[in-house]
């Protein structure tokens, strides 16, 4: 017994849309591909946004040590003419100098204990965003693959949905 034409035009249109179900899961699954894209990109700029923050916090604190020692080397450098000095009026203009060298010392101190504490609290966060950071990215990488797996398999299956559908038509 012969089809009926009008059977099998009711065959192909079904088939058709089942090629469209495809088609439009395809389509899903790219587009569930470019936002997991979007968001490691999101992750990894958050990362990275971290890391400088802890380089900066490092780079302030190292400024300011660096200005300590400075201080400190000024400050004996006017210890040693203090001792080798025998006029009263540079003794005590001297005097004043390293005063006001142990006063900026002080305060440079103050500042420098701050930007270790900055640098702590950096660093610890980084850290902590450092361990969420490896463990999304590897989810991310895994749904990835994943959907990429669907994607080339969902592709198969229409090639050999397209061949068929020549057949068809025939």
């Amino acid at each position: 017994m012969e089809n009926h034409p009008l059977q099998s035009l009711i065959h192909l249109i079904e088939f058709d849309r089942e090629i469209i179900k495809k088609e439009h899961l395809l389509e899903e699954i790219r587009s569930n591909s470019a936002q997991l894209k979007q968001e490691e990109a999101h992750i990894v700029e958050h990362h990275h946004e971290a890391a400088q923050l802890v380089q900066k916090a490092k780079k302030t604190v190292h400024e300011y040590e660096r200005m300590m020692k400075d201080l400190d080397e000024k400050e004996k450098e006017k210890k040693k003419l203090l001792e080798e000095t025998d006029s009263q009026k540079v003794y005590e203009t001297l005097k004043k100098e390293i005063n006001f060298l142990k006063k900026s010392q002080y305060d440079h101190e103050k500042k420098l204990v701050q930007c270790w504490k900055e640098l702590e609290a950096a660093q610890k966060s980084f850290e902590e965003e450092e361990t969420k950071f490896t463990s999304k990215q590897s989810e991310l990488s895994a749904q990835q693959e994943n959907e990429e797996k669907n994607a080339a398999q969902l592709d198969t299956e229409l090639e050999k949905l397209y061949a068929q559908r020549k057949e068809k038509e025939e």
